[in-house]
Parts: C-alpha cells; structure tokens; sequence
C-alpha cells in the first residue's frame, strides 16, 4: 500500500488507482478519482474516451496487467471476477483489489461516524426487502442513502461529501446498500451496523462452479462484525448456518413459519405471497435497528404495493390472474413464486401456468431433482421460451409431458388457456433477447395489454 491511508482525502491525493472495468460503478468511481485527485489507470475491455487526467489501457493490451499492479490500489466492477488473468500480477504483488463500495465507506464512515449502515443480501428479495426499508426511513422522516446493487453507486455519495457538498448536517442519517455476491467478493473493512442475508440458493452458476463459493461471497457481509452490530438471516436457511460463524455480533434468526410483528398490524399488506410477509419481517427488524419509529414502519405496511417485476399483478379477474415476475433469474426464485401462488387463499387450487426462459447460465440450468419434485407437487403446467427453449425442449420435455414450447416470445399469451394463474417467472437471465430483466418484464406486460 505504500504508505497510503485509503480513508485520508489528503493521503488519497498521493495515491495512484486503478480502475478495472467501465460499467455504472467504475464510471462512478473514476469520477470520485478523478475529484481526489488520484493518478488513475484506467483498463476496460472496449476503447473509452472520458474526461480527465488518466492512463487507458484496452483489457487485452499486453500491458494492462502490469499497469494495474503499477497501482496503489485497484477497483474491480462487480461483473468481472477476481481471477481475471489481467489482475495476475496485481494479486502476486499483494496490491488490494476493492470496489467502489469499500473506497467510499472508508472515506466516509470515518468522518461521518453517527451515520447507520445497513446492508442486505441474498438470492432473492433483496429488492423488495430494500425498498420497504428505504420507505420506512423516508415515513420517519430520515434523511437516508440508498445505493449499490440497486439504484445509485455509493461512491457518487462520497463524490458529493469531497466536493464539499455534504456536512455533518445534511449527511445521510442512514446508508441502506443492497449487495451481490459480486459486490461482497471486493469488500475488505465494511462493516455494517444492521446486516441480512435474506437466504441463499444455487445462483450465478457462470461465475461460481460450486453453491458453496456463491454462499460464503455472501458471508462476505459478516466479515467485519463487531460487538453491538445486528445480523439477521432465516431460520431454515441451510448455506447461512454452514458459513456464517457466530459472533461478538447480535444474530437474530427470522422463522419464516412464525412471522412476529410485536404491535405492528399486517391486515392492509398487500404485495402477493408470503415470502413478501417474510421481507417484511427483515425490513421491519433492520428498520427498528435505525430507530424508526413503530408509526412510520405501520404507515409502509398499510401503503406498500410491492416493486415492478417482482409478483407483480398484471391482470386479475375472477377466473384468471397474470403475474410478472420477470426478476426472478434462477430457479429457487421461481419456486418461491409457485410457493406464493399455491398457498394463496384465493388461487391456491386453480390451475397454474409457469412461463420459464431465458439466457442459460451455463450450470444448473435444468431443474435438479428437488426442484423437480416440488413443481410436480404443486401441479404446475410448464411453458418455456428463449434461449433456454431452444437448447433445453428435448430435454424438459422429458421431465414435463404436457410442455408448450414458445417458439417465440409474443405466442406465450397465445397459447395459454386464458383461465387460472399466468405466472412469469423465467428462473433465467433475460440477456438473450432483452436489456435486462425490466426490459422483459414490461414486454411481458405488454403482450398482456395488447393480446
């Protein structure tokens, strides 16, 4: 590190950083080097042009390794893993390779120490847990920050504070970070005051070979934990109790078949399916950690719709009912949204069509047993489209006789019955047609609003 103290805005200046892929978070975090006034090497796999003092290097320019590993510090875009051969070097000079997220807490945590951190992650409903936290903070009438996987890189925060347009009187009182494995994988020294892993599946089978490598990136969030600091995961969850070890930290177990809510009500909630009623529980417990008041927590509870592609009701009527769930991308996801529909009072025994699809990952893509199992139990009809369709229909239609292949995206509508549950839950990345899952998730709805 030569010398370099990573929170000091002063000592930062001396330093020299590298910046190792230009996608929404390593353009942020060229931007606040460039502010700080570091030497910055810059090394994408296409050409760039961008404002400022820096060295470009393209990632398959011989040179590129060298010049990162040149560097003080390196920060690494969540997409590339850290095994890249260009950060060989890096790595056998014991040079850190960071993100973004870890740059900006050091800097910030530090002058700002009232200031709460709460972060979560997990395979699925970090979304949706996030933004019920972040409406609890807003009803409480908080000033707050929410960032990293979602919405806004933490580092445009931390731009603002070295521009001298943050104080101590209109920093954020609390900084809510969803993060990914990805994101976790790069972290160091962050340390949260409020944590959850909401719960852990096989996911990303194209970056981690085996369940276990994806789990303990995760465990990644529990690394820095300290005495009076709370950690909240699921009960039954099998990878958080194999790689999470207990601490001098406060871990509190979430049942997702007892659900405690103390004097909150939950009779108005509305978003669909249980599994929201256990985010709820999460975002509630990590909103009491940030001193909400019980009023603001009740005010979300009563308002809360849900978010856009995550069981999202298209269309209801009183035989049918649509749902997107276009988020979903893997398929402990999609077996939690079958979960929600059977298990619904009112459409638990109508029939259920599941439209799957996608971008395959490459590992995991067909059903293993288990899961198998379970869409056989819950007398699901399978439709499938995409790229998936394409490599995998001899395939599913051995494990599913009566599978309908969608040849193409706009005939899912047309070959459904029209009667019963519509349910959009792909289990896949939506990369093969689609910008990203909101792209899809709103051609969907618009196949539903033009059928």
């Amino acid at each position: 590190m030569k010398g370099i103290d990573f929170a000091s805005l002063e000592s930062l200046r001396k330093a020299k950083i590298g910046i190792f892929g230009l996608g929404v978070t390593g353009r942020s975090a060229f931007t606040l080097c460039q502010a700080l006034g570091c030497k910055t090497v810059v090394v994408n796999q296409q050409v760039e042009t961008l404002e400022g003092q820096y060295e470009f290097f393209s990632q398959n320019d011989p040179s590129a390794s060298a010049a990162l590993a040149s560097c003080d510090l390196v920060l690494l875009s969540p997409g590339i893993p850290r095994d890249h051969e260009v950060l060989g070097l890096t790595h056998e000079k014991s040079i850190p390779v960071w993100n973004e997220i870890e740059l900006s807490f050091r800097i910030l945590s530090k002058v700002f120490p009232l200031t709460k951190w709460l972060a979560i992650t997990g395979t699925n409903g970090k979304t949706t847990t996030v933004t019920m936290l972040a409406q609890m903070l807003e009803a409480d009438e908080q000033h707050y920050f929410v960032g990293g996987n979602i919405g806004t890189p933490l580092s445009e925060l931390c731009l603002k504070y070295v521009n001298n347009e943050l104080d101590e009187d209109n920093f954020p009182q609390s900084i809510v970070l969803e993060l990914s494995s990805f994101q976790l994988e790069s972290l160091d020294q962050f340390r949260p005051h409020g944590s959850a892993i909401l719960n852990i599946s096989a996911s990303h089978g194209e970056r981690y070979k085996r369940v276990r490598d994806y789990a303990e990136a995760k465990g990644n969030i529990v690394k820095r934990l300290g005495a009076g600091d709370l950690f909240l995961s699921l009960e039954d969850d099998v990878w958080s109790e194999k790689i999470v070890r207990p601490g001098a930290w406060f871990w509190e177990r979430i049942d997702p078949n007892s659900l405690h809510f103390d004097d909150l009500v939950i009779s108005n909630f509305q978003p669909f399916g249980h599994h929201n009623l256990v985010n709820l529980a999460f975002a509630t417990r990590l909103a009491q950690a940030a001193s909400v008041k019980t009023s603001a927590i009740q005010n979300v509870i009563d308002s809360f719709k849900g978010v856009s592609h995550r069981l999202e009701k298209v269309l209801e009527t009183d035989t049918a009912l649509i749902l997107n769930d276009s988020k979903s991308t893997n398929w402990a996801s999609t077996l939690a949204a079958v979960k929600s529909v059977r298990t619904d009072e009112k459409w638990f025994n109508r029939s259920l069509s599941l439209v799957i699809g996608g971008k395959c990952r490459g590992e995991n893509d067909l059903p293993d047993k288990d899961t198998l199992d379970r869409l056989n139990h819950y007398q699901v009809k399978v439709m499938i489209f995409g790229e998936f369709a394409h490599k995998y229909s001899k395939e599913m239609k051995e494990m599913f006789s009566d599978l309908l292949v969608c040849e193409e995206f706009d005939s899912i509508l047309k070959k459904w019955s029209e009667d019963g549950v519509l349910l959009f839950s792909p289990a896949f990345p939506s990369f093969d047609s689609f910008k990203n899952y909101a792209d899809r998730g709103d051609s969907f709805k618009k196949l539903v609003e033009t059928r």
